[in-house]
């Protein structure tokens, strides 16, 4: 759902899945658990109790979010113990969560410096130092970390390796690597690393004999055969991939992983039937979670092109996905968002009004509804919702402007100006849908003959968009109209042509005002203009034309614009009342 998807899932990358490991190392870890490793200076004043009581409650402040609490009260216990170890490495900590870098550097080198042989200290003080790219002097802690800390090497190597990596030392971060592998054994850990560097170095048999001897270590593990897949894509060999994802599959046909890539290689390969056949594989499978049969279709929405090019496919999954779950909310959630995407709005409609049968509480679903009634420009049902959607969120402006336009759009500008004036006066002058409500309250205010109210929102809206000249060309023809303050209709108008001398409709408009001034002569300059950019189109310009030409007492080509616009479309009623004029001519 294209405002659903807030909503926050793990997605399923479908065409490109890459299962990565990563070793990481926690910088935050609670305050009390490093108390237990203090050193005798911290140990020396436990006696001063209020000082232990700053450090204890600098901790509880930072585990319950009160950041700006927790940094004065360590920053109080470094003041009051410069050589406090404890502290620097916990205010170093708060700030590297908050993503000062440079300075959770600079105060976790003091507890380092104080205490260098602490481990938790060297491994946070390297880690900040290697995210500010001093990776050599990183490099240069962790050694000495390792030499005080030896029943933590594997850790402390692994850091090394990746270090090595970092900076293109490929063989120094093998040689590490293998030298935890001999001692420790061979890991799923450590094999992965080993597999990322030997592809970064280009040395694709070793990186694929890594995997192979992961694979023959644990055959039954579907995920390896997975990576060994994606391996042999990214080296453009589908063929290999291909045995790989299958091999994957024959070992558990449940995995999402394996049956998604086998639809994608087929896919790429253009055999669509064979690619649906396991993607539907996953939909009818019952011991895969619905969780993940979401997941794989919220990926499948959001690639258009996909969609595009395999609509009915993709639509039997729907449907499949809709009859096995019939109330799940999720389902419809993605249901709606495949319809919505293809722009297929009244299915899309009818999903979101489903939903919100048993959903009332959340606006958005309410947004989504409004949106697919107006695509529709279905008016009623505009209403219908809006109006429903006002007993649950009676103080949201857009739902009153919603109900509103949907009136005004069916001509009925008594009950749009009732709607929209009534919640006008509650929004606030800074609020950018004022302007919105003021467009629709100006021309529902004068279309249900409320002028002065009318001329008033006018002014307001053009005070507060000075720049849009369609509001002042709509404003100063109905001046015109009306015969009121014509100087300002003039003013206004001019502007609009001044701005865009080309655009038929304003020069009318000025035309027009000039006409109703009594300026004809100046009034046919302009509407000839205008009947040159659209003469063969608009029957209120040539209309003009032909009250403008009979005032200049032109009757015979008056006659004629007169017919012509009543050819165009112009009120036959108005034309032939107009014509009886030149029939009752002495």
């Amino acid at each position: 759902m294209i405002l659903l998807e807030e909503v926050v899932v793990l997605a399923i990358q479908v065409n490109k899945f890459r299962m990565k490991t990563l070793l990481t190392f926690t910088l935050f870890l609670i305050g009390f658990s490093v108390f237990s490793q203090k050193t005798d200076k911290v140990s020396s004043i436990k006696s001063e109790y209020s000082y232990q009581y700053a450090l204890i409650e600098a901790s509880r402040q930072k585990m319950v979010g009160n950041v700006n609490e927790a940094i004065n009260l360590y920053l109080s216990c470094i003041k009051a113990n410069p050589e406090c170890d404890v502290a620097y490495y916990e205010l170093g900590t708060v700030y590297s969560a908050l993503g000062e870098n440079q300075k959770a550097e600079e105060i976790l080198s003091k507890s380092f410096r104080l205490v260098p042989d602490n481990y938790w200290y060297g491994i946070a003080y390297s880690e900040l130092l290697k995210i500010n790219n001093k990776s050599s002097k990183s490099l240069k802690v962790l050694k000495k970390v390792k030499r005080n800390n030896s029943n933590n090497s594997l850790t402390i190597d692994f850091k090394i390796a990746e270090i090595y990596a970092a900076n293109r030392k490929y063989s120094k971060a093998i040689s590490v690597l293998e030298l935890i592998e001999k001692e420790f054994g061979v890991s799923e850990l450590i094999s992965f690393k080993k597999f990322e560097i030997f592809k970064l170095q280009g040395n694709y048999i070793k990186a694929e004999n890594v995997l192979m001897r992961l694979i023959e270590r644990a055959p039954e593990i579907a995920e390896y055969q997975i990576i060994l897949g994606e391996y042999f894509v990214d080296l453009g060999d589908s063929l290999h991939a291909l045995k790989a994802y299958q091999a994957a599959y024959a070992i558990d046909s449940s995995n999402i992983y394996a049956v998604t890539n086998l639809a994608d290689i087929y896919s790429s390969q253009g055999d669509n039937k064979k690619a649906y056949f396991y993607l539907n594989q996953a939909f009818l499978n019952s011991n895969i979670p619905v969780t993940n049969k979401i997941q794989t279709m919220m990926a499948l929405n959001k690639d258009r092109e996909l969609i595009n090019r395999h609509r009915e496919l993709l639509e039997e999954m729907i449907i499949s996905l809709l009859a096995e779950y019939p109330d799940n909310y999720e389902v419809k959630t993605v249901a709606y968002d495949f319809y919505n995407g293809i722009e297929n709005h009244p299915r899309a409609l009818e999903i979101i009004k489903d939903i919100l049968s048993t959903k009332k509480d959340d606006y958005i679903i309410w947004q989504q509804a409004l949106y697919n009634a107006s695509m529709l420009e279905d008016y009623n049902e505009l209403i219908i919702i809006g109006e429903e959607a006002l007993r649950f969120f009676p103080n949201k402006h857009e739902l009153y402007l919603f109900v509103g336009m949907a009136y005004f759009q069916q001509d009925n500008f008594e009950k749009a100006y009732s709607v929209l004036s009534l919640n006008y006066k509650s929004i606030k002058d800074s609020d950018k849908i004022r302007l919105q409500f003021l467009i629709f309250l100006s021309e529902s205010s004068y279309r249900s003959n409320r002028k002065i109210e009318a001329y008033t929102y006018y002014d307001a809206l053009v005070e507060m968009d000075p720049s849009n000249d369609f509001t002042k060309n709509n404003y100063s023809y109905y001046l015109a109209l009306d015969s009121v303050d014509l100087y300002k209709a003039k003013d206004l108008s001019y502007s609009t042509i001044v701005n865009s001398p080309d655009n038929s409709t304003f020069l009318d408009t000025y035309a027009w005002v000039l006409f109703r001034m009594g300026d004809y002569v100046n009034a046919k300059v302009f509407a000839q203009k205008a009947l040159i950019i659209d003469s063969a189109n608009d029957p209120d310009i040539i209309f003009h034309y032909a009250e403008i030409l009979f005032m200049l007492g032109d009757y015979e080509s008056a006659e004629d614009y007169y017919e012509k616009a009543r050819d165009r479309g112009y009120s036959e009623d108005i034309v032939s009342n107009k014509l009886k004029r030149f029939y009752e001519k002495p």
